[in-house]
């Protein structure tokens, strides 16, 4: 009655033992990558409000290359070259005056 022999039958439930763990060894590695990812590392934060008296951007060597920050009553914007000059300012000087600074 039987088409398959006992040998042949013990080898295909062995393949397919070896498929579902294989499955679920996927299964479990692609879930804790995904989990890992929702992680904060210190090149990727994800947030929805940052608060900040004063925010600076530095380069990768440390040099700063831009400054945002309050002064008085009005928010500031700088942003430095390569040797650390001011090439622009958000509001200008003449601005900054005007408002009182």
């Amino acid at each position: 009655m039987m088409a398959e022999s006992f040998p042949e039958v013990v080898a295909a439930r062995r393949r397919w033992k070896i498929i579902a763990m294989a499955l679920l060894v996927a299964l479990v590695g692609s879930l804790a990558v995904n989990a890992r990812a929702d992680l904060p590392f210190p090149e990727r934060v994800k947030a929805r409000i940052v608060e900040a008296e004063e925010i600076v951007l530095k380069d990768s060597e440390g040099q700063v290359r831009a400054r945002l920050a309050i002064q008085g009553n009005a928010a500031r914007l700088i942003i430095f070259d390569a040797e650390g000059k001011a090439v622009a300012e958000l509001p200008e000087r003449a601005r900054m005056k005007e408002l009182g600074q």
